[in-house]
């Protein structure tokens, strides 16, 4: 469900001397999946942490798309599953 620019934010954060624990990357994602289900669009706010070079997500109102999102809380457990399995 996260797109390639979960990438791009890990790899910068990585580049920039702060890389993601496990611990951090998964409460990471789960905040990103809570905000896509409630209609925010991830990719906004993934690439304005990355431009801003921040190691956080940050939802604001002008990424809220509305509308029904495509993943479900189980699409996010199965990404994090994969991830650390």
């Amino acid at each position: 469900f996260l797109p390639k620019e979960w990438e791009e934010f890990e790899d910068e954060r990585r580049k920039n001397g702060s890389p993601m624990t496990e611990r951090a990357r998964e409460k990471t994602v789960r905040q990103l999946g809570e905000w896509h289900l409630q209609g925010y669009d991830i990719r906004a706010i993934l690439d304005d942490s990355i431009r801003g070079g921040w190691t956080g997500v940050f939802a604001k109102p002008k990424h809220r798309k509305g509308g029904a999102p495509g993943a479900s809380r189980a699409a996010i457990d199965a990404f994090l599953a994969r991830r650390s399995g």
